[in-house]
């Protein structure tokens, strides 16, 4: 059975944009593998997040499936700072990753093969407010 992370990367903005979408897009993609009989873990990362939690949601995931707004051409603020907050701390753990894989006396480990999640598959679906 596959383990599926879906994180909710919306931020909030009160009158302007309120999620809906993303949120019922998340909902969606919930159903349609729960139905299939995956394991699901989610976040909403707007609703607040433990670190160390995350951390462990990752580990376990198989697949992340992160749902976000695109704002200014990027992904919300609130994506970026939880992105560099679990895998910076990850990092310190020597969890996720250990380095970022480059190494001087093997010049066939290039960079990003630092990892510890080999295998693991992301996905980004992404919504734009654009005409």
């Amino acid at each position: 059975m596959e383990n599926i992370l879906i994180i909710n990367a919306h931020k909030k903005w009160e009158g302007m944009s309120e999620s809906n979408l993303n949120e019922r897009f998340k909902n969606e993609i919930t159903t349609y593998f729960k139905e299939k009989e995956f394991a699901i873990k989610t976040t909403k990362i707007d609703g607040g997040y433990d670190i160390n939690e995350e951390i462990i949601k990752n580990e376990w995931a198989d697949l992340v499936i992160t749902q976000t707004p695109v704002f200014w051409f990027n992904s919300p603020w609130i994506h970026k700072k939880y992105i560099q907050e679990i895998f910076t701390t990850a990092w310190s753990q020597q969890r996720l990753l250990i380095n970022d894989g480059r190494q001087v006396d093997d010049p066939t480990k290039h960079y990003g093969t630092g990892g510890r999640s080999q295998g693991e598959k992301y996905m980004l679906s992404a919504t734009w407010n654009v005409p």
